[in-house]
């Protein structure tokens, strides 16, 4: 049995509502496909949920469509399929895009951290090539100033013997002139006492001649005075000698054959005391004296000898003898080997 036949308007309406449903089948399938991480594609200014719910209400408002072949081969050919065609040829370029969009992205950011660790790798071995360029440095300055030590060490001893040594050889002058001067002491007291005799033998001469006594007896005292102004001369020579001896030595000290070694080593000291901040005024002090005594004028008094033997001749020498001692003690306690080295 046919069914009846569907007056034109009918027939319109049918038509309309399977174009409509056709539609929208088209687009949720189109949306479903395209739908992923990225969001949803907004179709003519709606978005895919408001696209559900239309066609959700197409089903409801027309249940009975149903298409046949001719009229999906019309719609096929109609302007509206084409539309959405093109529609959805757009969205798969637009999807592909943002794919080659993502793997540019990808890569970009995986070569922004390679750039970072190349960067952070190449500033660390910057970083360990100062440093150890630094650390040789250092090792270097360290070895030249335990060298430059050992070099001032090594000099300060030797400045320590060398103080020893001149130590000992002023200790030796001033016993050689102590020694000298008892011995210039001795021979002026028996050149004294030689005289006296000589003076006595002379009297009594005078007086055995006023009593014109025996000849044999004032030759024999003639010849006694004799040898007496014999020794006396003889031993006045060597008074002389010893007392050059004497002038020699105090003038080798003066002109400072051994107290120039004394200035130096003393100067010497004080450079190093200053060096390694240690005190020094000791150093100073043998320094001033030092140059004081070398500089300070010194007159003595008549050489032994040199004059008839009488009271102020005696005091003279051990005037002399007095000033030589006392300029001599002071020099002594004034340095040592001990401010030499500065304490």
């Amino acid at each position: 049995m046919k069914p009846a036949p569907l007056s034109p308007l009918a027939r319109a309406e049918q038509r309309k509502a399977r174009i409509v449903m056709t539609t929208l089948l088209l687009t949720e399938q189109i949306t479903r496909e395209d739908h992923g991480s990225e969001g949803n594609y907004v179709l003519y200014g709606s978005s895919c949920s408001q696209i559900t719910e239309e066609a959700e209400y197409v089903r409801k408002q027309h249940p009975q469509v149903s298409g046949n072949r001719e009229e999906a081969e019309s719609w096929s050919r109609s302007p509206v399929a084409t539309t959405m065609k093109e529609t959805e040829e757009q969205l798969l370029v637009v999807s592909r895009e943002n794919q080659v969009l993502k793997i540019k992205l990808e890569a970009t950011r995986e070569a922004g951290v390679q750039a970072l660790r190349s960067a952070s790798q190449k500033l660390y071995e910057n970083y360990q090539a100062r440093s150890e360029e630094l650390k040789k440095s250092q090792e270097s300055e360290k070895k030249q100033i335990q060298a430059y030590n050992l070099q001032q060490e090594e000099k300060l001893r030797q400045s320590s013997e060398d103080a020893n040594h001149l130590a000992e050889g002023i200790r030796e002058k001033c016993t050689r002139i102590t020694e000298m001067e008892q011995r210039l002491q001795r021979m002026e007291e028996e050149k004294k006492t030689l005289m006296e005799k000589k003076m006595s033998f002379e009297k009594m001469l005078q007086q055995m001649m006023s009593r014109n006594e025996d000849g044999k007896r004032c030759l024999d005292l003639q010849r006694k005075i004799s040898t007496l102004q014999e020794q006396i001369c003889h031993l006045q020579g060597v008074i002389q000698a010893q007392h050059q001896g004497l002038r020699s030595v105090i003038q080798e000290v003066r002109t400072g054959r051994c107290w120039a070694l004394v200035f130096s080593v003393c100067a010497g000291e004080e450079q190093r005391c200053l060096g390694l901040g240690t005190p020094h005024s000791i150093c100073i002090s043998a320094l001033g004296l030092v140059d004081e005594k070398l500089h300070a004028p010194w007159q003595p008094t008549r050489l032994w000898g040199d004059a008839p033997l009488s009271a102020a001749s005696s005091s003279g020498a051990t005037n002399s003898r007095r000033t030589w001692s006392c300029w001599s003690q002071r020099c002594w306690e004034g340095w040592s080997p001990s401010a030499g080295r500065g304490g």
